[in-house]
């Protein structure tokens, strides 16, 4: 798992509800 990678990062801003 890469924290630098665009493709494994998920925004934390993001609310599925």
């Amino acid at each position: 798992y890469d924290p630098e990678s665009p493709s494994e990062v998920v925004p934390h801003s993001f609310s599925p509800q």
